[in-house]
């Protein structure tokens, strides 16, 4: 009887961080002890690590070659722009760069992206891992246009010093 082979089930020997991998032992034996202690024929696992099989038939006990999985912890994706602005009615936001497949929460794609006033997240991958950044909250200030004041040359009406009024710009 040969020794049981591990097998991934289905897919590549890495996975993304908060993701897990499901790892399977050939062969007809009657039980099956993994070197991290769980048993089956099939496990899944939620941390990377080189993990052995070990399968029984009665006294027989045999043990596959060792299998590696690894896993990929991606960069924080960010945004960057100005969080306020005025006067124009829209900012650029940029992503950082090191992902593929940008995707923002109003439907745009792409690196950077023109927006109004509101909150933006932007997802990408990095090596088949999707990521999503924090919420990035982009303000509109918005003070008026400045009034021009003139003063009325120290005229005084009733003993008061009439001071400074508003002028129209019209």
């Amino acid at each position: 009887m040969a020794p049981p082979h591990l097998l991934r089930s289905p897919g590549p020997t890495t996975f993304c961080a908060g993701a897990s991998i499901t790892l399977m032992a050939n062969g007809t034996f009657s039980n099956y002890v993994w070197s991290n202690g769980l048993t089956g024929q099939m496990i899944t696992v939620f941390a990377p690590g080189t993990f052995t099989v070990t399968g029984g038939t009665g006294s027989c006990e045999l043990t596959s070659s060792t299998f590696t999985v690894a896993q990929i912890t991606p960069p924080v994706l960010q945004i960057t722009g100005s969080q306020a602005f005025c006067g124009d009615s829209v900012t650029v936001l940029t992503a950082s760069s090191g992902f593929s497949g940008y995707s923002w929460s109003n439907g745009l794609t792409g690196t950077s992206v023109t927006v109004p006033e509101g909150s933006y997240t932007v997802s990408g991958q990095f090596q088949g891992c999707s990521v999503t950044s924090p919420p990035f909250t982009v303000f509109l200030i918005d003070p008026g246009a400045p009034a021009i004041l003139r003063e009325h040359g120290g005229m005084r009406q009733c003993g008061h010093h009439l001071g400074y009024r508003p002028l129209s710009l019209r």
